[in-house]
């Protein structure tokens, strides 16, 4: 609750510096409505999903970077709908990829 509560404030005061920032305004109230639903004693839940992105390029760092452009668009695109995402690399990765398959 603590977390959310700190969220709360410095988005509260980010906005207060911008107050025509209707994305900030939007995670506040978000922000708002887990919290009055935690205190009203619902269980907050969370859902993992993992996205594969693919790209192509003639090298190889033409290849990342097109590959670092799409990731940029779905992670942008899915902030605006509430979703926030991690990269995963290395161990941390096939960690992440062997709980979803699992279904932990």
């Amino acid at each position: 609750m603590s977390k959310i509560d700190k969220a709360i404030q410095v988005k509260q005061i980010m906005l207060e510096a911008d107050p025509t920032n209707e994305k900030l305004r939007t995670e506040v109230e978000r922000l708002k409505r887990i919290k009055k639903k935690i205190l009203s004693g619902e269980t907050p839940f969370s859902i993992n999903m993992v996205f594969s992105v693919i790209s192509q390029g003639s090298t190889e760092n033409e290849a990342i970077e097109r590959l670092s452009h799409k990731i940029s668009i779905l992670r942008e695109e899915l902030r605006s709908i509430g979703i926030y995402t991690e990269d995963l690399r290395g161990l941390g990765a096939i960690a992440a990829l062997n709980r979803f398959f699992r279904g932990e």
